[in-house]
């Protein structure tokens, strides 16, 4: 049984890490934590859209029976999966092999989310058949994005603030969940068809691909630094 004593160095070692965690004022001044926040409520809000409107988009608009919906529906969702593993084996082991990893989650997130914007194009062609194709091809691609995505974030926040920029980043990425299905609706119920929907999400997309290659300076950890309150600093 270890003995008190054993324990102390331990218990003083995580109080310092505790003391020395970025508080959220700190986190909230950085340029790179609202880039991340930007790409992914971006990025989010084309998701929903997708899975919440490509069922009655096919029958409602591409007429295709439930069975038909049921089946080929699924092939963009299949896609993405597929290429999410697919993504984040190849981006991990380029990273591995020397290549700056700066670089590699950038060309990553970026390529993914402009790559899935092919939905539009998808959704302008007349032949059904052709149309889900560009559509799996194109939304397939968001796997390349969302392989990468959550590994950006650890990157930037490191040990220090990876749980608190994670649960923020993440409450600000779900509010496309909440307004998104809402816009959308009224904007079939307006005009009758899915054109200008496809294309605000197709600009959402664009949004999150300029988030990560331009908000974001460098994909590298954060230097908290002096933002950080010490924990000597605490106890004086």
């Amino acid at each position: 049984m270890a003995r008190r004593s054993d324990l102390l160095p331990h218990a003083e070692s995580a109080k310092s890490a505790a003391a020395d965690c970025p508080s959220l004022k700190c986190l909230l001044r950085q340029r790179s934590f609202w880039g991340t926040a930007v790409g992914l409520i971006s990025s989010n809000y084309a998701w929903y859209f997708i899975m919440l409107w490509l069922p009655p988009y096919l029958e409602n608009e591409r007429h295709m029976s439930h069975r038909e919906m049921s089946i080929l529906g699924s092939a963009p969702f299949w896609g993405v999966a597929a290429v999410s593993i697919c993504g984040g084996w190849i981006s991990d082991r380029l990273i591995a092999r020397g290549v700056s990893a700066n670089l590699v989650r950038k060309l990553f997130t970026a390529s993914g989310l402009l790559l899935a914007t092919l939905i539009v194009p998808a959704m302008l062609i007349r032949d059904n058949h052709l149309s889900l194709v560009l559509l799996t091809i194109g939304w397939s691609s968001f796997g390349i994005y969302s392989s990468n995505v959550w590994a950006v974030t650890q990157t930037l926040a490191g040990p220090l603030a990876a749980g608190k920029w994670t649960g923020i980043q993440n409450a600000l990425g779900n509010l496309p969940g909440m307004l998104g299905p809402l816009l959308t609706g009224w904007l079939v119920g307006r005009n009758g068809g899915y054109f200008v929907p496809f294309v605000i999400a197709a600009g959402f997309l664009v949004l999150g691909a300029i988030s990560y290659l331009w908000i974001i300076k460098r994909v590298e950890p954060v230097d908290w630094g002096a933002d950080a309150p010490s924990s000597q600093a605490r106890r004086l």
